[in-house]
């Protein structure tokens, strides 16, 4: 639930979360690039676009998962438009690899 848990809170704070999580992603690439070990997915800091990692997960396991949850227990749904808006922000900053 970690990881659903974050795309739906505001900006700032899915932001902070996000460069968080991915530092911890790339720390673990970097050691199994050490070990000469094959590079987990999303953990290659030289080839990951943060961005797009960000905004496919959103999109396809994040927003899906609270609309069903919206279902539910309706109060969910409010979370729509924070991950809306995440997904929006992270396309505005799709560049490559960050």
């Amino acid at each position: 639930s970690a990881d659903v848990s974050n795309p739906p809170k505001p900006l700032a704070v899915v932001k902070t979360w996000t460069l968080r999580v991915m530092e911890e992603f790339f720390n673990q690439g970097d050691l199994e690039k050490e070990k000469g070990l094959a590079v987990s997915p999303l953990c290659d800091r030289e080839t990951v676009s943060v961005p797009a990692s960000q905004t496919g997960f959103i999109k396809f396991v994040v927003i899906p998962l609270f609309e069903v949850l919206a279902i539910m227990m309706p109060y969910a749904g409010a979370c729509i438009p924070f991950l809306n808006s995440s997904v929006e922000y992270w396309e505005s900053h799709d560049k490559g690899v960050m």
